[in-house]
């Protein structure tokens, strides 16, 4: 499979990845301390038999990914973002190629590239280290999609055993490939198949399907414990239409919804336009289908569904090549290409601030306590949970600061409520600055039994909080 254009591929891949350069010292941040300095290439194999992070995830082929990057970046995060980049081109480049065998002209395919490399909502997927989940089963999609319009070559059928092998492959590397199958038989319904030979020739992605989602509910019990599940057809809804606005970056604001309103009017105009915006409406959809389960709404979630938007606002774009001067479409092109990578350009700042608030949490702590005894309780006070759109320490806190403490057994907690059964080191943080603080009993010295002693906290005298 050779990609069209192969100097304009490596201009791309070039561009693009000196556009992400800026993010690769981003500090690692949240659940990305579940993986740092606890996965190896050894023991790596142990993730075919159990769950990998938190609740029920069975994301082996993920874990190899982090093992190697430990392997020649260590605790450098620039080895892991410049691995997360490099899938996120990966996937801009198959998009221009599949666009363009579906029939998209060569300019309108680079164009939904460009678009797709530059959306903001893909931030949480790209800038986070533990977005990469999200790159993977992408991947895994748009080459069985690759796989699958090679397959339709004569002579060429074989290829269909690609398609199910990615497939496989983005299904141990995370659950969002569960929406392959569906894609798949899109796409076959958009090349001109009937109804039944579509639904004939995806029987075995949906047999895989099938037998993987058997195997997952046998493996952890039928139980989904990481998320709240979402029952009700108006919250499943809500989370679409949530998602929609997310991948068209600024849709929702009054003076940014006219713009659209005019690029796609013209395209909704014309028969050939309406059945391209019906192909994306179902390929959006069809890749967000995994997560209409899940209650509430992350950026990560739409990474899939916004390769469609991406398509959508090209070929609308492209129109305008045709309807007006070629001067004309290419400004209308490049200022909604400026527009998002403007707004992919402001993330990069808040994943930044992020992963500095997240590596001087417990640097502080551990320069105002270098020593800590064995067993030692450490409670630490106001932590963030997010810095605007970026994570900091929604989970992953406690792993962060057992790692300034190498061999020392400790309790990391956020609250105070029964840290009394030790002596506990407390901590605040105000601002770019943290504090230790010393406990003042309320009410007598020890707890009575089931219940914890109620405590305030004050800075410590003598103490200066340590600088950022």
């Amino acid at each position: 499979m050779c990609l069209p254009g192969s100097c304009s591929a490596v201009l791309f891949a070039s561009l693009a990845f000196l556009f992400y350069a800026p993010s690769w010292n981003s500090y690692f941040v949240s659940d990305d301390y579940e993986f740092l300095g606890r996965v190896t290439l050894a023991g790596a194999a142990r993730y075919w038999r159990e769950s990998w992070g938190y609740g029920n995830e069975y994301r082996p082929l993920l874990v190899y990914t982090y093992a190697l990057n430990a392997v020649w970046s260590g605790a450098n995060p620039a080895g892991y973002h410049l691995f997360n980049t490099a899938l996120h081109v990966a996937n801009g480049l198959l998009l221009m190629w599949c666009a363009s065998r579906l029939g998209i002209e060569r300019r309108t395919a680079w164009l939904a590239a460009v678009f797709f490399l530059l959306n903001p909502v893909g931030h949480e997927s790209v800038l986070w280290i533990s977005g990469r989940p999200v790159l993977l089963s992408a991947l895994f999609l748009l080459l069985s999609a690759a796989a699958l319009l090679k397959s339709q070559e004569p002579g060429r059928r074989w290829w269909h055993v690609l398609v199910n092998l990615f497939l496989c492959l983005g299904l141990i590397s995370y659950e969002g490939a569960a929406a392959i199958p569906f894609v798949l038989l899109l796409i076959q319904l958009c090349t001109g198949r009937g109804i039944r030979a579509a639904v004939v020739s995806c029987l075995a992605p949906f047999a895989i399907l099938a037998v993987y989602v058997l195997l997952w509910n046998g493996l952890f019990s039928g139980r989904v414990q990481r998320f709240p599940v979402e029952t009700s057809f108006t919250g499943g809804l809500s989370s679409l239409l949530e998602a929609f606005g997310h991948s068209f970056h600024g849709v929702r604001r009054p003076a940014v919804a006219p713009f659209y309103a005019l690029l796609l009017a013209p395209l909704l105009a014309d028969r050939a336009g309406r059945r391209l915006a019906a192909a994306c409406g179902a390929f959006f959809i069809a890749a967000y289908l995994p997560f209409l389960i899940v209650r509430g709404f992350a950026d990560r979630f739409a990474y899939a569904s916004s390769l469609a938007a991406a398509l959508l606002l090209s070929g609308a774009a492209g129109r305008s090549f045709h309807r007006h001067s070629r001067r004309t479409g290419a400004l209308v092109a490049a200022a909604f290409a400026l527009f998002f990578a403007a707004g992919m350009w402001n993330r990069m700042t808040m994943w930044r601030q992020a992963g500095e608030i997240a590596r001087r949490i417990p640097a502080q702590i551990k320069r105002l306590r270098p020593l800590l005894p064995p067993g030692a309780t450490v409670v630490v006070l106001d932590a963030p949970d997010m810095h605007k759109h970026a994570l900091v320490f929604l989970t992953g806190l406690e792993r962060a600061v057992m790692l300034q403490y190498p061999n020392v057994n400790l309790r990391v907690r956020r609250r105070t409520a029964g840290a009394c059964d030790a002596e506990s080191f407390v901590f605040r943080v105000r601002g770019a600055a943290l504090g230790e603080c010393k406990p003042r009993a309320t009410r007598s010295t020890a707890c009575p039994a089931g219940q914890p002693e109620a405590r305030e906290y004050t800075t410590a005298r003598g103490r200066r909080p340590a600088e950022s």
